[in-house]
């Protein structure tokens, strides 16, 4: 599909959506995790728009950065990669995103608030570092004051065995999360032969759905439903453009390969 007409269609979408829920508080997604885990790759293909690459990104502190777009009811709170040293060491990210959620808290506004928070772990590491245990220990235990539910993505998830390795690596530190979820936001391929196919994006959908609050609710189902009418219309172009090119190949075959009648003639003499 060309760009041009996904955009087309994210504009067409957008606008409907922006008209029928003009009145939809804007719904807040925190996103943590270590330095190349895919956070940008499950961000665009949850909502089905290049947030991470073409939002307008704000600098809201230091280190964590607030991705929106145009009439779009969502905003992303980028963190940077979860590094052992340096600026962006365990305490003073911890600092900064807890100074982030408590300021949308004391607002009083809900669409100030942060809704949902995924920390995201890439499975091909096979691992859950102690680093990342004492932050998560840290962070949960701040954030149980405000009540804001943490989902642990899975990211990059396309070996099931390495799924139920690490999900049993990271239950046995029984950290109160709300869930921990395997995802594979696109087709992985492996080889010539097999391609790993994206899953787990719709069981995030279903366990955010059920733990964000009341008054944003209508505004994640509203962002739903216009991925939903991207990807089905993305689904309809693409079929469209096989049927055109399939029906392009069969011409030209019948025009090359049947024969014309003083070519039968011939063969007939």
């Amino acid at each position: 599909m060309e760009m041009y007409e996904v955009q087309e269609m994210a504009e067409k979408v957008m606008e409907a959506i922006h008209k029928e829920y003009k009145a939809l508080k804007t719904l807040n997604v925190m996103i943590l995790g270590k330095t190349g885990v895919g956070k940008s790759t499950l961000i665009n293909n949850m909502f089905n728009q290049k947030l991470s690459d073409t939002g307008v990104g704000k600098p809201v502190t230091q280190a964590i950065r607030k991705i929106t777009k145009p009439d779009f009811p969502l905003a992303i709170y980028d963190t940077p990669g979860l590094e052992l040293g340096g600026y962006n060491a365990i305490d003073a990210l911890l600092d900064e995103v807890m100074g982030e959620i408590d300021k949308g808290f004391k607002s009083g506004d809900v669409g100030q608030a942060i809704h949902c928070i995924w920390y995201c772990i890439s499975t091909p590491s096979h691992r859950f570092e102690q680093a990342e245990i004492d932050f998560l220990k840290k962070f949960l235990g701040k954030t149980s004051a405000y009540d804001v539910p943490v989902i642990i993505v899975l990211t990059q998830s396309y070996s099931k065995n390495d799924v139920q390795s690490l999900k049993k690596e990271i239950e046995k530190e029984n950290i109160p999360i709300i869930n921990i979820v395997p995802v594979l936001a696109e087709d992985y391929i492996i080889d010539d032969e097999y391609t790993a196919k994206a899953y787990g994006l719709d069981t995030l959908s279903e366990i955010m759905n059920s733990v964000i609050p009341d008054a944003v609710r209508k505004t994640f189902i509203a962002v739903q439903k216009a991925s939903l009418e991207l990807k089905k219309e993305g689904r309809k172009q693409w079929s469209q453009r096989q049927q055109r090119q399939q029906q392009g190949r069969v011409s030209f075959l019948f025009h090359f390969q049947t024969p014309s009648l003083s070519s039968l003639n011939r063969l007939l003499c």
